[in-house]
C-alpha cells in the first residue's frame, strides 16, 4: 500500500469509529423577553448555514496532534529546507510534483464527464514534459483553463453530497468523503509507489507557507473553527466549479472600506524585525504580550493600537509599524482590547465592550510597555506617539481625554493620531450588525444560495494575487455583508471566551473546549447590540452605582461609550490629530462636524473617499499621517549632540 493511501485509509477507519458529538445546542427564548433592548432581540437575523462536525471531539484531538508535529518536527525541517534550498528550485519542485498528478486530474475529469478539462490536462501534462523541462517549468500557466478533479469530487457527482468534517492525521482538515477519495487518488498517483517522493512533494509544497501560518496560529483565537469553514467553502469552489459574476461599485463605502485588505507590510521580511516581549499587569495570570521593531538608534516611537478584535501581529498592525520604522520611527503594536490576547492577558473587566474601562486597560498596558522598553533599552525611545485605527482611535480618544484627570499618573503622548474613530459605540455596533444583515434584503427562497455566492467569490478572490490594482468583484450589498461577517466572527470569539471563563448563565448551551460548535451555533444569534444588551449591561448593573439594568441604564452606557462625553477633555488637548474619511459608515450624520469643531479643522483631516479604513495604503494619505507625526522627527533631530530633547 503507498504511504498516501495508508495514511487515508488509516484515517478513513478512524473517521468511522470516533464518537460523536453529545452537546446539543439551546437557546433562550427571546420572544419571552420584556427587559431592557427588548426589540433588538426580536429583530430578523441572517443564519448561516454550517457544516456538519459530528466528531469534532476526536477531530480537535487530531488537529491539536497536527499542529505539534508542525511545532516540534514540521517547522524546524521546513525553515531548514528554506534555508538551504533556493526559490526557484523549490517552484520546481512544486511544478514537477504536480505534473505527475496528471493521473489523477484526467481519469478523474473523464469519470465526471468534463471531456474538455480531460483534454486540458493532456495538453498540459504534455507541453510542461516536454518543453517544461519533466515539468519543472510551467511554461502553459493559465493559457488553459486548470482542472484539479480528484475522486472526492468525483464521489460528490455520484451522489455523495455532504460529508461530515474530519481531520487527517499529518494532512490537515477535510471530509469524510474526500478522506476516502484521497486513498483512490494514490492509487494512481505515480509518486505515492516511492515512499519518500510523496510526503516530501506535500513538504515541499507547503514549505513557503511557514512564516504564513506562524502568524495565523498566533492571531486566530481557534484556528480549528477557521481553518474547517475555509476548507468547506474552497472544496465547494472546487465541487462545482463556481465562477461568479463581478459586480464591483467603486462609489460604495462598503466597496472602499474592503479595501482595508490592502493595509498590510510591503517588505516580506519586515516582521521578522520584531522583537516578541511581553509585560505582566497586575491581577493577570499570563503576561501582555507585545511586538517591539526597535530602530538601530535612539529615536522617537509610535504606539499603534488597532482595530476592533485585530492582533498586534495582524497585517494592519505590522504595515502601520512598517509605515512609521521606515520613516525612521521605532514601533511598538498591541492586541486590540476586544482580541482574545489581550482579554486573557490585561484586561481588568470579565467582559469587553465599556470603553472607559477598555481605554484604561490600554492605558495601563501602554504605560507597563514604556517602562519595559526603557529598562531594556535605556535611552532608545526619545519623543512618544499614540496611534490608533477604528476602535483604536476610539480607546486613543480616550487615553488623550485622560491627560485632564490630575490623578492620571500615567504615560502621555506628544501625539496623539486618531485614524477613522467612531464618534459613538452605540451608532457603531449598530452599522455593524446592519452590514452582518445586509443579505435580508435577498428574497428568503433566494438568501443563503447568494450567501453562498458571496462566500465563494470572497475564497476565490483572496485566493488570487492581493495588490491595490485589482478592483475588487463586490457589489455594494456584499461588501457590506463580508464586513459584518468578519466583525461577527470577532464577537463570537468575545462571547465564547468571556462566558468559558466565567459563565453568566446567558448562554444555554454547555461550553466544552473540545466540542465548541453547538455553543458557537448559539452564540451566532447574539448581535453586537444584543451582546451589550445581555451580557454587558447586566455586569455593569453588579459592578457600578450609576448603571442598572434597565433602559435608563443602556442609555447610560452608551452616553459614557460616546466621544461628546469627553468634549471637554477633548477641546482642552492640542496634540490630538483625526485622519478619517466623509463616507465613514461609522460615523453618523453630523458626527464628522462635530468632531472636527472639537478637536478643531486644522488638526482634522478628512478625505472624501475611503469608507472605513479603506484608503490607508494609498500614498496621498500615509504621507499626511506621516506628515502629522513629522515634528516628533524634526523635534528628535534638532536636540544638539549630548543635549536634552525637551
Amino acid at each position: 500500500m503507498t504511504y498516501r493511501s495508508l495514511v487515508a485509509a488509516s484515517a478513513f477507519a478512524l473517521a468511522l469509529l470516533v464518537g460523536c458529538t453529545s452537546i446539543e445546542t439551546q437557546r433562550n427564548d427571546w420572544s419571552a423577553y420584556d427587559g431592557p433592548g427588548q426589540e433588538h432581540f426580536l429583530e430578523p437575523e441572517v443564519v448561516l448555514e454550517h457544516p456538519a462536525d459530528p466528531a469534532e471531539p476526536t477531530n480537535r484531538k487530531l488537529w491539536a496532534f497536527n499542529r505539534g508535529a508542525y511545532t516540534y518536527v514540521g517547522g524546524p525541517l521546513a525553515r531548514g529546507w528554506k534555508a538551504i534550498t533556493p526559490k526557484p528550485l523549490r517552484t520546481g519542485l512544486t511544478n514537477f510534483g504536480r505534473n505527475l498528478l496528471f493521473p489523477t486530474r484526467f481519469v478523474n475529469s473523464l469519470l465526471q464527464g468534463k471531456l474538455t478539462g480531460a483534454w486540458n490536462e493532456t495538453k498540459r501534462f504534455v507541453v510542461n514534459s516536454t518543453v517544461g523541462v519533466a515539468g519543472l517549468f510551467d511554461v502553459v500557466g493559465d493559457s488553459w483553463a486548470h482542472s484539479n478533479e480528484d475522486f472526492g469530487q468525483t464521489f460528490e457527482a455520484a451522489g455523495w453530497k455532504d460529508s461530515s468534517l474530519f481531520v487527517i492525521p499529518l494532512l490537515g482538515p477535510s471530509t469524510a468523503r474526500d478522506t476516502l477519495g484521497l486513498a483512490f487518488d494514490s492509487a494512481i498517483d505515480v509518486l505515492s509507489y516511492f515512499p519518500p517522493a510523496s510526503p516530501g512533494r506535500s513538504f515541499n509544497d507547503r514549505a513557503d507557507l511557514l512564516d504564513a501560518y506562524a502568524r495565523l496560529e498566533k492571531t486566530s483565537f481557534d484556528l480549528y473553527y477557521l481553518a474547517q469553514r475555509l476548507t468547506t467553502v474552497r472544496r465547494k469552489i472546487e465541487l462545482h466549479d463556481d465562477v461568479h459574476p463581478d459586480a464591483p461599485c467603486d462609489v460604495c463605502s462598503a466597496n472602499q472600506t474592503l479595501q482595508a485588505i490592502f493595509l498590510t507590510y510591503l517588505d516580506p521580511s519586515f516582521p521578522r524585525k520584531r522583537k516578541d516581549r511581553s509585560v505582566k499587569v497586575v491581577g493577570r495570570a499570563k503576561q501582555l504580550p507585545y511586538s517591539l521593531f526597535l530602530q538601530p538608534e535612539p529615536a522617537p516611537v509610535v504606539f499603534i493600537v488597532p482595530g476592533l478584535g485585530t492582533h498586534r501581529l495582524s497585517n494592519a498592525a505590522i504595515g502601520l509599524a512598517e509605515m512609521v520604522y521606515q520613516r525612521g520611527y521605532s514601533a511598538v503594536t498591541i492586541s486590540s482590547a476586544m482580541n482574545f490576547e489581550f482579554i486573557e492577558t490585561a484586561s481588568s473587566a470579565d467582559l469587553p465592550g465599556f470603553a472607559p474601562v477598555d481605554a484604561q486597560d490600554v492605558h495601563t498596558a501602554l504605560d507597563l510597555i514604556n517602562a519595559d522598553i526603557e529598562a531594556a533599552y535605556p535611552g532608545r525611545l526619545t519623543h512618544r506617539a499614540l496611534m490608533g485605527i477604528s476602535l483604536g482611535a476610539f480607546h486613543t480618544l480616550y487615553i488623550a481625554a485622560a491627560e485632564s484627570d490630575p490623578e492620571n499618573t500615567l504615560i502621555s503622548f506628544e501625539r496623539y493620531v486618531a485614524i477613522n474613530p467612531p464618534v459613538s459605540l452605540e451608532h457603531g455596533v449598530t452599522a455593524l450588525d446592519r452590514f452582518y444583515n445586509a443579505p435580508l434584503e435577498y428574497p428568503e427562497e433566494e438568501r443563503q444560495e447568494q450567501i453562498g455566492h458571496t462566500l465563494l467569490k470572497a475564497i476565490q478572490f483572496g485566493g488570487g494575487t492581493l495588490t491595490p490594482t485589482v478592483a475588487l468583484p463586490f457589489s455594494e450589498l456584499e461588501a457590506q455583508f463580508l464586513i459584518g461577517l468578519s466583525f461577527r466572527s470577532t464577537l463570537q470569539d468575545i462571547i465564547w471566551q468571556t462566558q468559558f471563563r466565567k459563565n453568566m448563565g446567558v448562554l444555554k448551551t454547555p461550553l466544552k473546549s473540545n466540542q465548541r460548535s453547538p455553543a458557537y451555533d448559539e452564540i451566532a444569534d447574539f448581535s453586537y447590540i444584543e451582546y451589550l444588551y445581555a451580557f454587558v449591561l447586566p455586569h455593569l448593573a453588579v459592578l457600578r452605582d450609576d448603571i442598572d439594568d434597565s433602559e435608563a441604564g443602556a442609555r447610560r452606557l452608551f452616553d459614557l461609550c460616546d466621544l461628546r462625553s469627553l468634549e471637554s477633555e477633548l477641546r482642552a488637548n492640542p496634540r490630538i490629530e483625526i485622519v478619517t474619511n466623509d463616507n465613514d459608515f461609522l460615523l453618523a450624520p453630523g458626527d464628522l462636524d462635530w468632531l472636527c469643531s472639537v478637536i478643531t479643522p486644522s488638526r482634522c483631516h478628512h478625505f472624501e473617499r475611503g469608507g472605513h479604513l479603506g484608503n490607508l495604503y494609498l500614498p496621498e494619505v500615509r504621507e499626511e499621517i506621516m506628515d502629522l507625526l513629522k515634528p516628533l522627527l524634526d523635534k528628535y533631530e534638532s536636540v544638539p549632540e549630548g543635549g536634552v530633547s525637551q
